[in-house]
């Protein structure tokens, strides 16, 4: 059989419509004459009413018939048409594949069917579908091939909105943030999915697809996702907030989604859209907001039972009632389960427990805890007293440096501790250890709260130190010697070879105190150059007569008064002579000695305790001071003092003025200033002496 394609001109590529065709007038009607059957014949009524392209094609590629629809979609008449090759009706690139699909009808038989255009005269090209069967003789050989050609505009049309709304359905669905996987209502079988899928679920789309629907997500729970699924999509896609939902990543990671779901027609089967959002970073702000919620619920009742610690500590009227108070306050708390104070001893060896409350009191007297790094000073109480600052154990089963308290605090059901030091002023008065039967306990607020309570109950104990030191009539003196270069005025009387002693302290609640001291035997100058080169000294020169100056210093930095100052001691004297300083000092009776001696000796190691006294105190009372004062004053100074105080000259505003006083006295006032300034002084002498 003749190849069509043979049959084509190599410069224009067109069909040559001359090929296998009669040259001859006669033979040329006669085949016009074959082409189209007579109109009256029922054959040619039928092929005309078709709305169809209809046609007959032979071996040798010649029309045989065609009906009148031919010439109305292709613009030829009859006779253009009888002269024409079949295939120059088709696209020049899709020749050969429609003249394939007709060589396989002429060689085998049965039928094929191809889209491609119809090229019109005026050029346009239509899409169409061709259809072509076998035409066999009595042999069942094939003769000749019927074909139908039908328009297919509005299909092509229709075909190529779908697609480009499936590329735009498809960019939509990669460009999507969110995981979108597509399976089979039927089966439940992965069908597609998009890049965010591939990301989420850590596997390619090649390794997706295929897989059931139920192995996205943790293993065992299949029928559970099944069902989540199903419902989602037959309610209409409602999406699943409240299920703690989860995908399953390739490496097995477990990660916690938000799951919507709809039914869907895709083609001829039914599908399940499942569109899958990583929820992790939401889940845990929502799980850090109910750990913030729970917090706060924690810390309002903990600075409730604060504030009822704080009312009872100011009853308080002994050191051993404070503590008590505060560790019965904090045990009988729902946030507390056990709570005890350490000894103060900040220097060294072991402490034990002064007070204690709550479940764990059959254990108190196994507790020691060492005060350097080893063993037990490694836990929270032994850094608190290094550091100074609240410490905590999160999880007392897990941390290694509570492994000796381990046991005994799963017996009693505690999971997390913290100590809290007891500092005033630089002193630390002791430990406060609390124990929770909740982990991960003591967030950072909590800490500030417990760090604040540390300092109010070391003030308290401070204060009923020096209230029972103010109103004994006993107490205990305590006398010290010290050689310690750390101190400035040991360092410069040495340095000198002066005298320096006390006359007057000013405590301040800031970080300096003002020191009022008496030198002699070396220049004020000489004292004042020291000071400024000292860190935490300041000088100033209040007065100089002979060889013997008052200075008055600002003292920020570290000194033997001062600590005993914040110990809750009285200062009685004080004095520096060539390196070596005595002091001596009055505490209460029921003062821990070797605490007031331990916090000394931390700051000046070169310090000894020489002497321990108990002495009474001789008190005056109100008549005797008035009967000590009035002895000291001349008659024109009490006169001058009582008619001030009496005219108001001593009020504010005043009421009088000085000129006024003077008057009434019927002296000048510089007189007046005079008597009134002495009085002044013989009152302050026997004041701050008393």
């Amino acid at each position: 059989m003749t190849n069509p394609t043979d049959r084509t001109d190599t410069d224009n590529g067109q069909v040559d419509s001359n090929s296998n065709r009669d040259s001859t007038p006669d033979e040329r009607e006669h085949r016009e004459h074959r082409g189209r059957p007579d109109d009256d014949t029922a054959l040619g009524g039928v092929f005309d009413t078709i709305p169809d392209v209809l046609y007959v094609i032979d071996e040798g590629w010649t029309l045989l018939r065609w009906n009148d629809r031919l010439c109305e979609v292709s613009g030829y008449t009859d006779a253009e048409i009888a002269r024409m090759h079949p295939l120059e009706f088709v696209p020049k690139e899709d020749r050969d594949a429609v003249s394939r699909r007709a060589e396989a009808v002429f060689e085998n038989g049965g039928t094929e069917a191809a889209e491609t255009e119809m090229i019109t005269k005026s050029g346009e090209a239509i899409p169409f579908e061709f259809n072509g069967a076998a035409i066999t003789n009595g042999d069942g050989e094939v003769v000749a091939m019927a074909g139908s050609a039908r328009e297919i505009t509005e299909r092509v049309e229709a075909r190529s909105r779908h697609e480009v709304s499936r590329e735009r359905y498809r960019a939509l669905v990669e460009a999507a943030p969110d995981a979108i996987v597509v399976a089979d209502a039927e089966t439940g079988e992965v069908i597609d999915a998009n890049r965010a899928a591939e990301s989420l679920l850590g596997r390619s789309h090649e390794e997706i697809v295929g897989l059931h629907q139920t192995e996205l997500h943790p293993p065992g729970e299949a029928e559970r996702y099944r069902q989540i699924l199903e419902d989602h999509a037959d309610s209409g896609g409602l999406q699943a907030y409240s299920e703690d939902l989860a995908v399953c990543r390739s490496d097995g990671e477990e990660v916690p989604v938000e799951i919507s779901a709809s039914r869907a027609r895709l083609g001829d089967r039914s599908v399940i859209q499942g569109i899958f959002r990583d929820v992790t970073e939401r889940r845990e702000r929502e799980r850090e907001l109910e750990q913030k919620r729970r917090d706060l619920e924690r810390l309002d009742r903990i600075n409730a039972i604060i504030r009822r610690t704080n009312r009872a500590l100011v009853g308080a009227v002994t050191r051993e009632g404070i503590e008590r108070t505060v560790c019965e306050r904090l045990a009988d708390s729902a946030v507390y389960a056990f709570a005890w104070i350490s000894e103060p001893h900040p220097t060294g060896g072991t402490l034990g427990a002064r007070a204690w409350a709550g479940n764990g009191e059959a254990s108190v007297e196994e507790i020691s805890i060492a005060v350097d790094e080893e063993g037990t000073g490694g836990g929270p109480t032994g850094r608190a007293i290094r550091s100074r600052e609240v410490q905590t154990v999160r999880d007392i089963a897990t941390d290694p440096d509570v492994e000796f308290w381990r046991e005994a605090a799963a017996e009693r059901g505690f999971r997390s501790s913290a100590a809290v030091p007891l500092v005033y002023d630089d002193v630390l008065y002791g430990v406060l250890n609390l124990y929770a039967e909740r982990s991960d306990g003591f967030s950072a607020e909590e800490r500030d709260v417990l760090g604040e309570l540390g300092e109010t109950i070391a003030y308290a104990i401070n204060a009923v130190q020096s209230k029972r030191l103010l109103f004994t009539d006993r107490v205990i003196e305590l006398e010290f010697e010290s050689e310690s270069a750390e101190s400035f005025f040991i360092d410069a009387s040495g340095r000198l070879g002066a005298t320096i002693s006390l006359e007057g302290i000013v405590p301040s609640d800031e970080e300096a105190d003002l020191y009022y001291m008496r030198v002699e035997g070396a220049p004020a100058e000489a004292v004042l150059a020291l000071a400024a080169e000292t860190p935490g000294i300041e000088g100033r020169l209040v007065s100089e007569r002979d060889d013997e100056s008052r200075i008055e210093f600002r003292v920020s930095s570290a000194s033997i008064t001062r600590s005993l100052l914040s110990q809750g001691a009285r200062v009685k004297r004080a004095r520096a002579e060539n390196g070596e300083a005595r002091i001596v000092a009055e505490v209460a009776p029921d003062t821990d000695v070797r605490t007031v001696v331990e916090g000394v000796r931390a700051l000046f190691p070169g310090s000894e305790l020489l002497a321990k006294r108990e002495v009474e105190r001789e008190r005056r009372t109100t008549r005797e001071f008035y009967e000590t004062v009035t002895a000291a004053l001349t008659d024109r100074q009490q006169a001058a003092l009582e008619a001030a105080y009496h005219t108001g000259y001593f009020e504010w505003p005043r009421t009088s003025s000085a000129e006024e006083v003077a008057a009434t006295m019927d002296i000048a006032s510089p007189t007046f200033h005079q008597h009134l300034r002495a009085a002044h002084r013989k009152l302050l002498d026997v004041f701050f002496e008393e």
